[in-house]
């Protein structure tokens, strides 16, 4: 099981404190400060949409960064404002907040810095803006055990193994897959695979047209159209499907096939689902046909054996 992913956010004043976060998160989590985080030709916006589906967990620092003035913008009396954190980390920690939920979301609050009303729900950790080591230590381990306490989220992209439960048939030979779950740059998602039967020989390659989300546990609901592409004429085919993420690397679900080639065929079958390694995605997209087919012949070792479990 991977490490959870962390997303740092702060204004640029507060570089010392966001590197002091990111020693002292490392060792539970792959951490992603504000200042690595955003590539050329992405809007910022873009990207900070981007990240909050990807990352399990978002900290902020609402530092001094400000002052804000309450009531009439001539008021100039002291007592009529208060030290605020930067305006872009508060809207940030409302984004991040509204996707991950509040037991995801920490804001790190300097005793004296105003937080929005709005914000209340996140956990925050209070600490003094002279902040020495060991008080840096104790911040540092508040955060690692909320995140180690929630662990990572159980998301539905990436790539996943498909491992078919129901009969194979001549007229639906596929037992093994591997199906690629991502989003587009809309933010929907899409499901793109392909499939094996148990003689590893390709049996289809298909594509989404449509899917739609699950709301609650990780999953989703699509219509998918492929092929069979070395059977003579290569019938198109199309179907529904369904995937419910159980754990962060296991899933179940079930997917039907229609085939242009065949009109009274309407297959249904149910599968359970592991997510896969990244560098078995790599062997498959590769041009080594020796580990292709070895890897294809390993995973169908793993299906006879899931099959038969």
């Amino acid at each position: 099981m991977g490490r959870p992913r962390i997303f740092l956010g702060s204004s640029g004043k507060q570089e010392k404190l966001l590197q002091a976060l990111t020693r002292g998160l490392a060792d539970i989590a792959e951490v992603e400060p504000w200042t690595t985080s955003f590539n050329p030709g992405v809007s910022t916006l873009e990207r900070l949409i981007e990240l909050t589906r990807q990352v399990d967990f978002a900290v902020f620092i609402f530092a001094q960064d400000d002052w804000t003035i309450a009531g009439s913008p001539t008021a100039a009396a002291a007592d009529a404002g208060q030290m605020s954190p930067r305006d872009n980390v508060v809207f940030e920690a409302g984004l991040f907040g509204g996707v991950l939920g509040m037991r995801r979301t920490f804001i790190l609050h300097a005793h004296g810095a105003k937080l929005p009303t709005d914000l209340l729900g996140l956990t925050a950790v209070r600490y003094d803006s002279e902040l020495n080591p060991a008080g840096m230590r104790a911040i540092n381990q508040k955060l690692k055990a909320a995140i180690e306490e929630e662990g990572r989220l159980s998301r539905i992209e990436g790539s996943w193994w498909q491992f078919s439960l129901t009969v194979r048939t001549a007229a639906d030979p596929s037992a093994l897959a591997l199906l690629t779950v991502a989003r587009d740059r809309s933010g929907a998602l899409t499901m793109a695979g392909r499939s094996w039967g148990p003689d590893g020989r390709l049996t289809a390659r298909y594509r989404s047209e449509a899917v739609k989300e699950k709301d609650g546990p990780s999953g989703l609901f699509y219509y998918w159209r492929g092929e069979r592409p070395l059977d003579p004429d290569a019938p198109e085919l199309d179907g529904i499907g369904e995937i419910n993420v159980e754990t962060e690397d296991r899933a179940n679900g079930y997917f039907t096939v229609r085939s242009s080639a065949d009109p009274d065929l309407h297959a249904r079958t149910s599968g359970i689902y592991w997510r896969a390694d990244p560098n078995d995605v790599a062997v498959l997209d590769g041009r080594d046909d020796e580990r292709r087919a070895a890897l294809i012949a390993e995973r169908l070792k793993e299906w006879e054996s899931v099959r038969n479990g």
